[in-house]
């Protein structure tokens, strides 16, 4: 399968097209078939070794967390999804990512695709969304009879923050 890798940390230049295996599955996993990957600001931290303390990469790595696509595969342990299912997820960081045609990841991880998003606008949801629901429920544990300002309402998780507060 075709991907975009690097070996090393660094700017844009470590990029490089490659062709490798695609991915052999774990019991509990689901091969998808990638149909979009957006751009999210953890691809280049992951990239440029910002995070290696925290988060260190195994070369050659793909990048890619915000992932949508079709399930081709479906572990041995796997029963809530089948091929042809429509999905969409936040891969595990430090795993492979959603530059390549094909993406092995947890099932416990993807979620359907809604059927009113195309792939594109649902590759776009997953970190975003689960930052959002991350902060503002799990860390700042907002109720309903909160009052919150959310700076920088016109970004992905500004957006989400502002529905996600309102909703609440």
């Amino acid at each position: 399968m075709k991907a975009i890798i690097f070996n090393q940390y660094g700017s844009t230049n470590v990029l490089e097209q490659a062709e490798l295996l695609i991915p052999q599955l774990k019991e509990n996993e689901l091969l998808i078939e990638v149909y979009a990957c957006a751009l999210n600001p953890i691809d280049y931290k992951l990239r440029s070794g910002v995070m290696k303390e925290i988060m260190p990469l195994a070369f050659p790595f793909v990048p890619g967390c915000d992932i949508s696509g079709v399930v081709k595969k479906c572990g041995t342990n796997v029963e809530k999804f089948k091929v042809g299912d429509e999905v969409y997820f936040a891969s595990e960081l430090t795993l492979a990512g959603g530059y390549a045609e094909f993406c092995a990841v947890n099932a416990n991880l993807v979620a359907l695709k809604p059927k009113s998003l195309n792939y594109t606008q649902a590759a776009s949801l997953p970190i975003a969304g689960l930052t959002t629901v991350q902060a503002l429920t799990d860390y700042a544990n907002l109720q309903s009879n909160h009052k919150i300002l959310i700076h920088a309402g016109a970004g992905g998780v500004g957006s989400f923050a502002i529905q996600y507060a309102s909703m609440l």
